[in-house]
């Protein structure tokens, strides 16, 4: 026997007894008194092979048989195994999906151009709290949401409903909005006049898509750099909004809040200013509703523009 074939077969043999000594410690006690001496012997005679250098291919045959025979009836079928492997990855999945990530799709194009319609996104539920499936709960764990995250949320005015958005305003803030230019405590939020930008969206009733256009700025909210779309050309009634007044007679919102966001509520807007449904129109968010911080878009397609390859594994700013 050359030596490559010498070492091929003492390296299986090493790890026949590997396995063996395995099944040996979880099973051994199982078995007769008569079977563990034949174990034993073999298993005694394959190392005695592998220490003397002798070819241990004879010993590894007979080991082989025997510990096939001995502990056939505790070996799982290649069926079990499959099925317990394919059990435990769909209930780490759904452990997963239920306590630290899930992923949600975006349906609409109020947080364009940070979002496309369309996007597939990860939501981290651990950045605020756990969430806790089916009770609508959350135990509250380290420091709450921050100006400029983008989170996913329950809909205050409809628990069926997730919606996406980004935080503006924290407790304590005052908000205003003077022709699409963003004040928080009074101060001016800084941006930068960008390119145009085009996109569709589907079209009600028909469901056609339609072309739609805004001028984007780079937007600066404390130190959060990130681009909003400004519909120069037809700015809705939200591009001059103040909490002082506004919202104290928000149909929508259960109770008057201005000027300042109360304790345990955010503040949140569409970055598609001109037309996002948010708190300046429905209220504020109880932060109990949020679900969690969006934070990667892994896949995009829909919205009139097909697969879009360079919005792959595209971190969420």
């Amino acid at each position: 026997m050359s030596s490559k074939s010498l070492q091929r077969e003492q390296k299986r043999s090493k790890a026949l007894l590997k396995e063996v000594r395995k099944l040996q410690k979880r099973y051994g006690s199982k078995l007769s008194e008569k079977s563990q001496g034949n174990l034993q012997e073999a298993i005694d005679q394959l190392e005695k092979d592998l220490q003397s250098g002798n070819s241990p291919a004879e010993a590894c045959l007979k080991l082989e048989q025997v510990a096939g025979k001995l502990f056939a009836p505790y070996r799982k079928s290649t069926l079990r195994e499959y099925s317990e492997s394919i059990f435990i990855a769909i209930a780490i999945a759904l452990i997963l999906r239920a306590f630290v990530i899930e992923p949600f799709k975006i349906p609409s194009g109020s947080m364009i151009p940070t979002l496309e319609i369309g996007d597939h996104i990860f939501v981290s539920k651990f950045s605020y709290g756990l969430w806790v499936p089916f009770v609508n709960n959350k135990w509250r764990m380290g420091s709450g949401p921050k100006r400029g995250d983008v989170i996913v949320f329950v809909y205050p005015q409809n628990p069926n409903k997730d919606f996406i958005k980004r935080v503006v305003g924290i407790p304590g803030d005052t908000i205003k909005v003077v022709n699409n230019n963003l004040f928080i405590n009074s101060k001016a939020i800084s941006k930068k006049r960008g390119k145009k930008y085009t996109y569709h969206e589907s079209g009600i009733p028909n469901g056609i898509p339609i072309e739609q256009s805004g001028r984007v700025y780079n937007e600066n909210l404390h130190g959060v750099k990130h681009r909003i779309l400004v519909d120069e050309n037809d700015p809705s009634n939200l591009a001059n909004w103040d909490s002082s007044v506004d919202a104290k007679a928000c149909k929508k919102c259960k109770k008057a809040w201005g000027p300042k966001v109360p304790p345990g509520y955010v503040f949140v807007m569409g970055d598609n200013r001109d037309h996002s449904s948010d708190s300046r129109d429905w209220g504020l968010v109880p932060v109990k509703n949020i679900k969690g911080k969006a934070f990667l878009v892994w896949l995009s397609f829909g919205g009139g523009s097909g697969f879009r390859w360079d919005r792959i594994f595209v971190p969420i700013k």
